[in-house]
């Protein structure tokens, strides 16, 4: 072996072994410090991820999702956690407003007393379109509807801009979009199909 070729290879193996010292450097992501993942493989009763602030009772969200999914959910410890959906995928994506996405924000509330629909209490609509009742507060088109599960859902509009808010089992949901389709109804159904489809529990104690 020519001494030209030696020294090629010499340089080849220490290019190698500073690339892998630094991939050892590099430190791996960390998951969420208040999240759990769980798989059923290892007789767990369900696949999916747990989120909880541990404190006191403690917040806690459990959803059935793959673990991929479940890193890009929102939460930093206290009530509220965030989801963002594309739609009509319902592919998750990480928290974002606007475009295609949908910004689900939920809390834990105590069913009953909690009511979505307090605001209402005391007015009158001031007209109804395609089956639901419209109010004003503020200059802006406020909509009252029955979801299909038999959930009374109230949303407010401002521009293209729509915020919906309803009940979940013992969650308190609102969900946020930019739609050119402002088919109300049609939007529930999907949230509501979307929150069915990952939650595994509601809460508990």
């Amino acid at each position: 072996m020519s001494g030209s070729i030696r020294r090629i290879l010499y340089w080849l193996g220490g290019g190698g072994s500073f690339l892998l010292f630094l991939f050892f450097l590099i430190p791996e992501p960390k998951d969420n410090p208040y999240m759990k993942i769980y798989s059923a493989s290892n007789g767990n009763d369900f696949s999916g991820c747990e989120f909880s602030d541990g404190k006191g009772a403690g917040v806690v969200f459990r959803f059935q999702m793959a673990p991929e999914d479940c890193r890009l959910v929102d939460y930093s410890g206290g009530e509220v956690l965030t989801i963002s959906v594309e739609y009509p995928s319902m592919k998750l994506v990480r928290s974002q407003v606007g475009g295609s996405i949908i910004t689900f924000r939920m809390f834990r509330v105590s069913v009953p007393p909690y009511d979505t629909t307090a605001i209402f209490e005391g007015r009158s609509p001031v007209r109804t379109l395609n089956g639901m009742r419209v109010y004003q507060f503020g200059g802006f088109d406020t909509f009252r509807f029955t979801g299909d599960d038999g959930v009374e859902v109230a949303v407010s509009s401002s521009d293209r801009n729509f915020i919906a808010k309803r009940l979940m089992g013992d969650l308190r949901v609102s969900y946020q979009y930019e739609s050119a389709d402002d088919d109300l109804k049609k939007m529930d159904v999907f949230a509501l199909n979307f929150l069915k489809r990952i939650i595994f529990e509601v809460g508990k104690d």
